[in-house]
């Protein structure tokens, strides 16, 4: 309530104003602002634009325009005589943008007006000097720079009459006006708080943990919300799919794909170009060859708790060896016993040296894609994958297959996937072989195909730089990596899981524990017997 009552009062006073008569001040002050910024390192570049009617400039415009202050200092000067087949002669991202606004023959959403700020950066910093006579005109200038189409972040109002400052919000109503202020003050961006409105994303498959922690943390800082709009395009051809996916785009409102795609020069929506941390890379995992030796074969193909049991029996029959005779003839179930159990550990461990020599591991070493292209092993790419990618020509000579079913890695072909989710892959999940004791994979030190990914962002969205600011951020505190890396520690054990529930229901040397402990708590039995009876024989 406090601030509606000055706002009814500038609104008064501003209506029965006119700028017949203007302050030196106002001069002196714009000139100020355009030195400020001039003298800013990087490039400067500022352009003064008069909407009006009748004369081409008013008298104080023209002062500005030939004041000596401005002579050293780039800039263009335009009129309501621009028109859009001249917009290649000027800048698409000035540093400055000054407007005398006076009543207009045409709207602003004519195309000689509306022409001059499509393509302009949406930071742009744009100065709007007004006369209280044409206060509603000033007001459709500020709905329309906060429009759909051209919101511009850092927009300033400046009555020319009694020098204030008026500031508006993201729906072009006035929410603050101030005397002069400092030029490094003058600006200030409507990003800095976007009051909860809705930060639009989508994707053009899975979303992942990244890119959702992503816009959740940058919607965070800016205090919007966040809401992601799920793609319906399910394209099997490039071309179809990008038509589907250009569409949802516009219907959508969305801000930005989260997608990271190759860099293309045709991009129409991508006119600002907006470049991710990670490069778009592939790499190839290959089975891990290793040179099998008679020891090898003789000690990895029976468990530590095999080893023991065999030791257990060995020694019982050591000690027994000297009465084993007169044990088969007194007490056969102590000897049938121990004849079975040999029986059964010899019969285990033929079957599995048996079964280690029919699967075993891979004897030559893949360390290059040469010896990829030698060995002939089948490179498999995943299904998702193999709609888009396209393979360089130094892997034409290995056979290619697509992979449909769950990303699992069998041992035995080669995979081509992106850096570094292939990487996570193969150290987190398929690296080692539980039953073999081998490592399975391994990732060449070759990348193929590497190119600059980029996000497709809406033409002219002004939250493009800050998405840019915070994704870095992330990347720099290391939350981006971790990120990937707990997403793919999700995706391990669901997979685990998923294996689990659907692994076949067949007999395993696990399943043989308790027939174990008995053999062992029958041959203790026999053993302490066999004790007693020489005790008492000797008594």
């Amino acid at each position: 309530m406090a601030g509606t009552i000055p706002c009814i009062i500038l609104v008064l006073y501003l209506t029965f104003t006119s700028s017949d008569w203007i302050s030196p001040v106002l001069l002196d002050y714009s000139l100020l602002v355009i030195e400020h910024f001039y003298n800013q390192p990087g490039r400067f570049e500022c352009i003064l634009y008069d909407i009006g009617g009748g004369r081409p400039f008013d008298n104080w415009f023209i002062e500005l325009l030939q004041s000596p202050r401005l002579f050293h200092i780039p800039h263009y000067v335009i009129n309501m005589n621009y028109s859009e087949t001249e917009s290649m002669y000027l800048t698409r991202d000035p540093t400055l943008v000054v407007i005398n606004l006076r009543k207009p023959d045409d709207t602003v959403e004519s195309s000689r007006i509306s022409s001059m700020f499509l393509g302009l950066n949406p930071h742009t910093r744009i100065v709007v000097l007004f006369a209280g006579a044409y206060l509603s005109f000033m007001k459709e200038i500020a709905r329309y720079f906060t429009s759909r189409q051209t919101l511009f972040t850092r927009v300033v109002f400046i009555e020319i009459r009694i020098l204030k400052v008026v500031r508006t919000g993201f729906d072009g109503g006035i929410v603050d006006f101030t005397d002069l202020v400092n030029p490094p003050e003058l600006f200030r961006s409507l990003l800095r708080n976007m009051e909860g409105r809705p930060l639009r994303y989508t994707a053009e498959g899975r979303l992942s943990l990244m890119d959702r922690n992503w816009m959740e943390g940058s919607a965070g800082f800016l205090n919007a919300s966040v809401e992601y709009m799920r793609s319906p395009c399910d394209g099997k051809g490039e071309a179809l799919f990008m038509a589907c996916f250009e569409h949802h785009l516009t219907d959508s409102r969305v801000i930005i794909s989260v997608t990271l795609r190759e860099f293309t020069q045709g991009r129409n929506y991508l006119r600002r170009l907006f470049f991710g941390v990670f490069p778009m890379v592939g790499v190839v995992a290959v089975p891990k060859g290793r040179a099998i030796s008679v020891t090898g074969v003789l000690l990895c193909t029976l468990r530590w708790e095999i080893w023991t049991t065999s030791v257990l029996v060995f020694t019982v029959l050591y000690l027994v060896i000297k009465f084993w005779f007169k044990l088969l003839r007194r007490h056969q179930c102590v000897g049938l016993l121990i004849v079975a159990s040999v029986a059964i550990l010899v019969h285990s461990y033929e079957t599995r040296i048996m079964s280690f020599m029919i699967d075993r591991p891979l004897i030559g070493a893949i360390e290059s894609v040469e010896d990829l292209i030698g060995s002939k092993v089948l490179m498999k790419l995943r299904k998702p994958l193999n709609r888009f990618v396209t393979l360089e020509g130094r892997l034409n000579g290995i056979p290619i297959e697509e992979d449909s079913s769950v990303q699992k890695l069998d041992g035995v072909s080669a995979y081509y996937g992106l850096s570094p989710d292939t990487e996570v892959l193969v150290e987190r999940m398929a690296s080692y072989d539980e039953r073999k004791k081998l490592v399975r994979y391994q990732v060449l030190r070759e990348y193929f195909g590497m190119q600059l990914g980029t996000y497709i962002v809406m033409r002219g969205n002004p939250i493009k730089e800050l998405l840019y600011w915070t994704q870095r951020r992330f990347f720099e505190g290391g939350l981006l990596s971790k990120w990937i890396w707990d997403e793919c520690e999700k995706r391990i054990e669901h997979w685990k899981a998923v294996n689990k529930k659907y692994q076949s229901n067949v007999l395993q040397f696990n399943d043989f524990y308790l027939v174990w402990a008995l053999i062992v708590c029958g041959f203790f039995a026999s053993f302490i017997i066999f004790l007693l009876e020489r005790f008492f024989r000797k008594m």
